[in-house]
C-alpha cells in the first residue's frame, strides 16, 4: 500500500500530476518541477525555493519569508487546522506546518 501510495503521489509529466506544495513526499521526483521534497518534516513536504512574496507560488500555497536565514519558500495555505494534511496544523502566518 504504501509504494502504491508512493507512486501516485511521484506521478511523471506524462499525462499525470505531480505532487503539490505540502504535500507528503519522499524524495525531490515526487514534487512538482520547480519544488523539493524536504525530508526533514514529518512525511515530507513538497516546497517552492526562491518565491516572490507577490508571486510564484500557486493559489493554494503562500510564500514566506525564513529568518534568519533570510531566503523565501511557498508553503501550502491554510486558514485553519482542517486545511492542512495529518500530522500538520495551521499557524497564525497562514501556513501548514508540522
Amino acid at each position: 500500500m504504501a509504494r502504491l501510495i508512493g507512486l501516485l503521489a511521484g506521478l511523471t509529466l506524462s499525462g499525470m500530476v505531480f505532487a503539490a506544495v505540502g504535500d507528503a513526499c519522499q524524495s525531490n521526483n515526487q514534487c512538482g518541477q520547480q519544488e523539493q521534497c524536504v525530508t526533514e518534516f514529518n512525511q515530507g513536504y513538497c516546497v517552492r525555493f526562491d518565491c516572490s512574496q507577490k508571486s510564484s507560488c500557486s493559489a493554494e500555497a503562500r510564500c514566506m519569508v525564513i529568518q534568519p536565514e533570510n531566503f523565501t519558500l511557498c508553503l501550502k495555505a491554510c486558514t485553519q487546522n482542517s486545511d492542512c494534511r495529518t500530522g500538520y496544523r495551521c499557524y497564525e502566518q497562514g501556513v501548514c506546518l508540522p
